[in-house]
């Protein structure tokens, strides 16, 4: 029976009983508790057991994101064959993060169970390059997070890229984390960044196709690198097979880290 999550502690209490009963354990759960207590506050969180294999689910926008934790690959199985009585007819995206031997396998066991490999994704890192504040580039405010939110979601693979709804634009905007380069009024780029201790994740960078062969990319760049000079790595996320933009990050002296994230599908059914 699926049930809503209504405290982090509930979570917290469930991951850490299928980590005591582990032989191999496997998962692709990593949010923070901070991260999910605010999708507890939007009420997009919630939860079942497959015997002893904790499913969680997110929904977003018209799918749900699936997440397991798992004692050992052959109880996933087991509890991915029982999602046609759970879920039967949503569509269900899985995110599963590592090393390439270990993630291909646990992809494999979805797409034996009637998940597809949509996208694949690697991770690259760098430090701050050549770094200068522009004068063309601001940062957003509260009041842009409606174009922002726009500009993302006619640009952005909502399986993919988990485009953010106006709220987290808007608090992304109040701490003065998303840059860009306005034209009359609306973003013609943006750069999306979130900055933890000395590390920081560059989550979106766009320039709106109009836009582009302007420099207007290399502007947010270097002001972004100069918000990041004292930190000691940033790292991003790239589709694979999308060799324009791996040129972009090495050109700017990002490299590959050997970490992949291979996204599963499962289209909704009839029940």
């Amino acid at each position: 029976m699926i049930e809503p999550v209504h405290e982090v502690g509930t979570l917290l209490n469930a991951v850490e009983k299928v980590r005591r009963s582990a032989t191999h354990l496997t998962t692709n759960w990593f949010a923070a508790p901070a991260q999910a207590g605010a999708w507890i506050g939007r009420q997009v969180l919630s939860y079942a057991w497959a015997q002893d294999t904790l499913l969680i689910f997110r929904r977003d926008r018209d799918f749900i994101r699936l997440y397991h934790v798992s004692p050992d690959p052959g109880q996933l199985a087991a509890a991915l064959v029982g999602l046609d009585r759970l879920m039967p007819c949503t569509v269900l995206v899985s995110d599963l993060v590592g090393m390439p031997p270990q993630v291909d396998a646990i992809a494999a066991i979805h797409v034996g169970n009637g998940f597809r490999l949509y996208r694949s994704l690697m991770r690259m890192v760098g430090g701050a390059g050549e770094a200068g504040a522009d004068p063309t580039v601001e940062f957003a405010g509260p009041a842009d997070a409606g174009a922002v939110a726009g500009f993302l979601d006619a640009l952005l693979d909502r399986f993919v890229d988990q485009p953010p709804d106006l709220d987290e634009v808007r608090e992304a905007a109040e701490m003065r984390r998303i840059l860009m380069v306005p034209h009359n009024g609306l973003p013609a780029a943006v750069l999306w960044f979130e900055t933890t201790g000395v590390s920081s994740l560059l989550r979106y960078w766009y320039v709106g196709g109009e836009f582009r062969s302007q420099g207007l990319g290399a502007r947010l760049i270097r002001t972004y690198f100069d918000l990041c000079r004292d930190l000691r790595r940033i790292q991003l996320w790239v589709i694979e097979d999308n060799c324009a933009a791996i040129a972009i990050y090495r050109y700017y002296g990002f490299r590959s880290e050997g970490l992949v994230d291979r996204i599963v599908v499962r289209d909704g059914r009839q029940a």
